[in-house]
């Protein structure tokens, strides 16, 4: 209640604000993801950011993931990559499946109470929401070029290089 309180308080002030939700983390439930997506449905946003329970190399959580053996197959040159968007771990409690689909649900639970106000945030001037937050809010800006595609680009932008000059 104090968390609803204060966000309450920061949207009557006109002050953005932006919930940060994680799911997937070990012993999770579809009960707990189920009161995260009333907390999204209630608490008034502006914008929402919704990752996937990532353990950190080094931290007890992520060696505790290592012992039972939830941690996807990872190089031991790739520990130190850190991805929230896509599932590191596997456990008994939920699939890949799972997490794609909570996510997705948290996202569209926002956009389904708190669309307009996303939408006003969008055209207010120096707001918190731009076109490169949008995409990636909806998961749309992932550009991964191949090296033809760079090599490509890269004659492109060398002819237009070329040509302002």
């Amino acid at each position: 209640d104090k968390i609803a309180d204060v966000i309450g308080w920061f949207s009557k002030a006109g002050i953005p604000t932006v919930g940060y939700f994680m799911v997937g983390a070990p012993g999770e439930t579809r009960r707990d993801f189920e009161m995260s997506k009333a907390l999204v449905a209630r608490l008034p946003l502006t914008l929402i950011t919704v990752v996937i329970y990532t353990p950190y190399p080094q931290t007890e959580l992520y060696d505790e993931c290592k012992r039972k053996g939830w941690l996807k197959d990872i190089l031991p040159d790739e520990e130190v990559r850190i991805e929230m968007f896509s599932p590191m771990l596997r456990t008994p409690d939920f699939s890949d499946e799972d997490l794609a689909s909570w996510q997705k649900e948290l996202y569209l639970t926002f956009l389904l109470h708190h669309g307009v106000v996303l939408f006003k945030e969008f055209f207010r001037p120096l707001g918190i929401v731009n076109m490169d937050m949008i995409g990636k809010f909806f998961g749309m800006l992932r550009f991964r070029l191949s090296r033809t595609h760079k090599r490509s680009a890269e004659k492109t932008t060398g002819r237009i290089a070329r040509c302002v000059c």
